[in-house]
């Protein structure tokens, strides 16, 4: 694919396989965490929120990346310590597929994803898997629901010392998806095989 054709298919020439827009996500879950060290295994919760980027191909397949903040508040004994906690604004990046071709409006979907915080501040890492479905109401909008397990390493550099949580929970996203061009999202799934088969995947017709 050249690049003239790439950039048109970004930017929503009419036809495109592929169209790119903006995101918003929240996310909740729960970990069971152990500290690094001396401590006893605690319960966290975990909440947070994000903007980013998304690419989406045919409703089958979207990439995105961005970044927001999250927080990991330990329960119990645990998150009585003075400030004990994280608090960080991770980069995420994830990646979604269409589970078989199964519905237009409502489709079964996969997604694996990972977030990152690395600086002065508190430290924050996960890892997701997840499974649920994507509800698309419009031509370029989509609803994206998904609950899967995730790992967890977060660091509270406010205590003395600091303190890393590691462990494994649950958590739920839901992602907002608003495409740019709205032409780039098929109206019918007849429309998108036709697309699909144009020479070229990734073409623009």
């Amino acid at each position: 694919m050249t690049a003239a054709v790439a950039l048109a298919c970004v930017v929503g020439a009419a036809g495109c396989s592929a169209g790119v827009g903006l995101s918003v996500e929240a996310n909740a879950g729960v970990a069971r965490l152990a500290p690094d060290g001396a401590g006893a295994e605690a319960t966290a919760l975990t909440g947070g929120a994000s903007v980013a980027l998304e690419f989406d191909w045919l409703r089958d397949a979207d990439l995105g990346g961005g970044f927001g903040p999250q927080v990991l508040k330990p329960t119990g004994a645990a998150g009585e310590v003075a400030d004990a906690g994280v608090a960080a604004t991770p980069m995420r990046i994830w990646f979604a597929s269409a589970i078989g071709p199964y519905g237009w409006r409502v489709r079964p979907r996969a997604t694996m994803g990972a977030s990152l915080a690395n600086g002065d501040g508190d430290l924050y890492a996960d890892g997701y898997a997840g499974l649920g479905v994507s509800v698309h109401p419009a031509q370029g909008r989509a609803i994206h629901v998904l609950a899967g397990p995730q790992l967890v390493r977060a660091t509270d550099r406010r205590l003395d010392g600091a303190t890393t949580y590691q462990g494994v929970g649950a958590q739920v996203r839901i992602r907002y998806f608003h495409m740019w061009r709205r032409a780039c999202d098929p109206a019918t799934l007849e429309v998108a095989r036709e697309r699909a088969s144009t020479e070229g995947e990734w073409s623009c017709r």
